[in-house]
């Protein structure tokens, strides 16, 4: 039996236009985007879905291109960089280095924006891949560390990371669909005192 409330968004680009769905029910994110996909003709390309990794997360009605959120992969190292600095500092580092590319290529077509990641991006990602395994080959890191599992992490997911190094559109993170998400989450909170006189003001303010 399934408990708790879930809210699911998703944010589809159609002639240069963000179209933003949200739904909040006790489904997942999977079953969301299945039932939005089963009335997608099917003479169209296929989907990217940008997404965390969670398994519930990618529909299985239809073949998308699952693109994985580098954002979260990256938050991986961060949460745990006072524990390890040097190790963090480093695939951090690199990350910072792709964003900052990331940024170079606002105004570029897909194809335009692949061909500059596969010059700038490609090699400090493969890079920072290369020295994770050999860290972990090594012993350096140790897998059952906090290091060591977020370096797992990584290398475990690498494909779908990688998608914006090998698809035209795919993109690198979902913070966009994450900050709106964050509007919806909130007022779902206000929501739940909805019928209650006190709760008025504070949903007139949010």
């Amino acid at each position: 039996m399934r408990s708790g409330i879930y809210s699911s968004g998703m944010i589809a680009t159609y002639n240069n236009n963000d179209i933003v769905l949200f739904k909040t029910n006790i489904g997942h994110s999977g079953e969301f985007f299945d039932k939005i996909l089963e009335n997608r003709d099917w003479d169209l390309p296929v989907s990217i879905l940008m997404s965390d990794a969670l398994p519930s997360k990618e529909p299985t009605g239809r073949e998308v291109v699952w693109s994985l959120c580098n954002v979260h992969c990256r938050r991986q190292f961060t949460d745990i960089q006072v524990q390890f600095p040097e190790g963090c500092e480093y695939v951090v580092g690199q990350y910072d280095k792709i964003f900052l590319i990331e940024r170079e290529t606002k105004n570029m077509t897909p194809d335009d924006r692949l061909n500059h990641y596969k010059v700038h991006s490609e090699p400090l990602f493969s890079e920072m891949v290369n020295w994770i395994r050999d860290g972990l080959e090594s012993r350096l890191i140790e897998p059952d560390s906090n290091l060591g599992v977020a370096a797992n992490y990584l290398l475990k997911h690498e494909a779908g990371l990688r998608k914006f190094l090998e698809v035209p559109g795919a993109k690198l993170d979902n913070n966009f669909m994450e900050r709106v998400l964050k509007l919806v989450v909130l007022g779902r909170k206000n929501y739940y005192f909805l019928r209650q006189k006190p709760a008025l003001p504070l949903l007139t303010l949010s």
